[in-house]
């Protein structure tokens, strides 16, 4: 059995080179986009995410120091719920 996971925390294991905006967050989430959005704008104003408009009129996103050191605690969370289980 799978611990379940927030919005947040799916968008933010999600995240890497290859997914990296907001559209494809919300395919690859299997999050509504608008709430996805939200989620994204929270994470910035937190200091997890940081966006850059390199890619056209595409949002690139990607995690900041903190961002990773949070990614990486989501990470082992899981391992330690699927060890216990």
């Amino acid at each position: 059995m799978e611990r379940k996971k927030t919005a947040s925390e799916r968008i933010i294991l999600t995240i890497n080179s290859r997914t990296n905006y907001g559209l494809r967050l919300s395919h690859e989430t299997k999050i509504i986009y608008s709430h996805t959005s939200k989620i994204i704008k929270k994470l910035i104003e937190e200091g997890i995410l940081v966006k850059s408009e390199k890619n056209g009129r595409k949002k690139e996103l990607r995690l900041t120091e903190r961002g990773e050191r949070v990614k990486e605690a989501y990470i082992k969370l899981n391992e330690a719920y699927n060890f216990v289980i």
